[in-house]
């Protein structure tokens, strides 16, 4: 059995992914880009919302109660590993310019 040292060492030495995912509405085509410093983490977000049918976000509440749950899909459009020199704030900051050049990239009338 691992001490607490142990598993506290494993967890900050894990690899840290973020990145940009679209949140997909597939009745109206709608897509929503979201940034997160912990990728796995927003998957599993979005998989318990589904499950217990509460919206992720709230610019989503209105198609989510029209549209249901199982008209959202999520994709991952982007990923990055954290570096092991990079503080926390640069990785949040690398992260945000990911999700502007993403927003770039989709018409705006195709956002929410």
């Amino acid at each position: 059995m691992k001490d607490k040292k142990e598993l506290q060492r494993e967890y900050q030495s894990r690899t840290v992914t973020g990145g940009v995912v679209a949140i997909k509405n597939t009745v109206t085509g709608k897509v929503f880009l979201d940034k997160t410093v912990n990728l796995q983490g927003t998957l599993n977000r979005f998989a318990f919302s589904q499950n217990t049918k509460t919206c992720i976000h709230a610019k989503l509440r209105s198609d989510w109660q029209t549209h249901g749950t199982e008209s959202f899909v999520i994709e991952v459009l982007e990923s990055l590993d954290k570096e092991e020199t990079q503080s926390d704030k640069e990785f949040r900051e690398d992260v945000a310019v990911l999700l502007d050049c993403w927003l770039e990239k989709i018409p705006p009338e195709e956002l929410y």
